[in-house]
């Protein structure tokens, strides 16, 4: 896709992506709490700079996917509400977490002739959706619609067909 505001775009699907997941993984998911109740005087800024951040590195490739499958979806069925935007982004985003998560890493597990690299770019593309899905499975449904919300947002504004003013 080569339209206008396409770095926007992926940028806004890769950043926003993964703050919402951070944000609702960090929160709300299965992991914060046993980690609250093992350090209970840990900074919380701290701890959910450092999850931001691991879903950063870890959650980018798939958060890429899901920009590129919602503005396909959109753009191919003429969707130009933001609640059809939204309830796109949540119906993608639990399916896609799951195959990355749960079924990618059997698949590059199988493979006989399988490059040394393969290592690390698995644990870049795999290692993202796997915790999210592994801490609330659930979360990500709300992640996805909000991330899909600020995508509408962005994809309006740099298509001339939807801006306000036209």
């Amino acid at each position: 896709m080569t339209k206008r505001g396409s770095i926007v775009y992926y940028l806004s699907a890769w950043v926003f992506g993964c703050f919402f997941t951070s944000a609702l993984v960090g929160f709300f998911g299965r992991e914060h709490m046993i980690h609250f109740e093992k350090y209970p005087a840990s900074d919380p800024v701290r701890d959910f700079l450092s999850v931001f951040l691991t879903f950063l590195v870890t959650g980018g490739a798939s958060a890429l996917v899901f920009g590129f499958l919602l503005r396909w979806t959109m753009v191919r069925f003429k969707c130009l509400r933001a609640a059809q935007w939204i309830v796109a982004g949540a119906s993608i985003s639990l399916p896609l977490c799951y195959l990355v998560a749960k079924i990618g890493p059997l698949l590059l597990r199988g493979s006989a002739h399988r490059p040394e690299w393969l290592g690390v770019s698995e644990l870049i593309i795999l290692a993202g959706p796997g915790i999210a899905f592994d801490n609330g499975p659930l979360l990500i449904v709300p992640a996805g619609a909000l991330t899909a919300s600020v995508l509408f947002l962005v994809n309006r504004a740099f298509d001339p067909r939807q801006s306000p003013g036209a």
